[in-house]
């Protein structure tokens, strides 16, 4: 966002309490998106404990003109249009939602897959036409290359490599749970996950990433008694076959093979970071192509920056606790 954007909201605006601030930032942060947010939202989003003190700072915000209100939903900007558009992705993201599920039932029977979950903007309830269902899957250890054979192969058979339904660019195995990189971002793509199958290694994989809760305090964990559990004969056949040592050879060979292919065809800078792009592990396997990740972080500091210095405050200091920048 240009530092113009910022400068709309009325200059003699200064909000002095951290609470405000801390609200100021979870807003500041999503409009990155342009997407609004309703007042339950934003106290989910922030760490004020009290839902009355928030509240209390939200409407006024609202009435010094810091924030605008569209019906039941609060954004930066004085544009009522980003709430119709919130509304019309809730709904396609309620219809994709339905077909997300039907296919995680479907992975749910490829071999060595411990958990299913869904990532990306139907994980925030959003999808438009340029969005794909995104899966962030668990693996058995030293079996995760074997794994995403199946999905390749599902993948191209099934749904002729289109990923607007079939998108699986993270993976890791359950020995490896751990997220290394602790920022907004990071913390925001696994708080909103979508657990469809595998419920208790998806609340190992929260209990490994507890450093989450310095970002979102408030976010509300996903109910995860009716989701699918158990592994069919068929699983448990194909992870027979693929046990011992031929099981061990190839998913080495997978993951090699797979290493050549993916430096042949994809610029070095991308394997320069691989936290933020390419990654490829016995462990891990993530093919981050485009640089969503650095852009929305800076997308988020610029915007952080322009406020403060459109309204001579300090918004990072009462982030740092929390909502980090």
């Amino acid at each position: 966002m240009p530092a113009a954007h910022i400068r709309n909201i009325r200059s003699e605006i200064q909000p002095v309490s951290d609470a405000a601030k801390n609200l100021l930032s979870v807003l500041l942060y999503f409009d990155i998106f342009d997407y609004p947010l309703t007042a339950s939202e934003i106290i989910d989003r922030s760490s004020i404990i009290s839902k009355t003190e928030a509240l209390k700072e939200i409407y006024a915000l609202t009435e010094r003109g810091g924030i605008y209100r569209y019906g039941d939903y609060y954004t930066i900007q004085n544009n009522g249009a980003l709430v119709n558009r919130r509304i019309k992705g809730n709904l396609l993201a309620i219809k994709y939602l339905r077909k997300a599920r039907r296919i995680s039932s479907l992975i749910s029977y490829f071999p060595f897959v411990k958990s299913v979950m869904l990532s990306g903007s139907i994980s925030k309830m959003y999808m438009d036409e340029n969005s794909d269902i995104d899966y962030f899957i668990i693996t058995e250890p030293n079996r995760l290359w074997i794994a995403r054979f199946f999905f390749v192969l599902f993948h191209k058979t099934l749904f002729l490599n289109n990923t607007k339904l079939f998108c699986y660019n993270y993976m890791i195995a359950s020995d490896h749970l751990g997220i290394a990189k602790m920022d907004t971002y990071t913390a925001a793509e696994i708080v909103t996950l979508i657990p469809t199958y595998g419920s208790a290694c998806y609340r190992k994989f929260l209990e490994a990433n507890t450093w989450t809760k310095a970002f979102f305090p408030n976010f509300p964990v996903p109910v995860t008694e009716n989701i699918k559990e158990g592994r069919s004969w068929i699983k448990q056949l194909l992870e027979k076959i693929f046990s011992g040592r031929l099981g061990e050879n190839l998913d080495i060979y997978l993951m090699k093979h797979t290493e050549r292919r993916w430096h042949r065809r994809l610029p070095p800078h991308l394997f320069a970071d691989p936290e933020a792009y390419m990654s490829l592990k016995r462990h891990t396997a993530k093919g981050h192509t485009h640089d969503h990740y650095p852009r929305i972080l800076k997308a988020y500091q610029d915007r952080i920056r322009s406020f403060e210095i459109s309204h001579g405050t300090t918004l990072s200091q009462a982030s740092a606790n929390s909502f980090h920048n």
